[in-house]
């Protein structure tokens, strides 16, 4: 077994906020789901035969979709070949840019 080993400060720093990032997306994920379930249930209740989810289905297979989403995390593509200062710089700045507009299009509480 491989022992334990310490990252730089930059590298936990990165691992900490991408961790943050994947719970807050799947905790919105999961609250989508069920708000579009309930929402499904309410359609078919009142005689509406209208899949929502399949409609998800096809926007999730659309190639654009994919491309911009990979887009979006590109800087973190770069880690995959050579982790460089450069390299974990880009990848922090993006995720703070993920953060900070996942953030601001979150509508205030009333």
């Amino acid at each position: 077994m491989e022992p334990f080993r310490k990252y730089t400060p930059e590298v936990s720093q990165l691992i900490d906020g991408m961790l943050r990032m994947l719970i807050t997306y799947e905790m919105e994920l999961t609250a989508y789901s069920l708000v579009l379930e309930k929402a499904q249930e309410n359609f078919v209740s009142h005689g509406i035969p209208w899949d929502m989810m399949s409609n998800v289905r096809k926007v999730l297979k659309s190639p654009a979709l994919a491309a911009e989403a990979e887009a979006e995390y590109a800087p973190f593509y770069a880690l995959l070949q050579r982790i460089t200062p450069e390299n974990l710089a880009a990848a922090q700045a993006c995720m703070k840019r993920r953060m900070d507009h996942h953030n601001a299009s979150i509508p205030p509480e009333e």
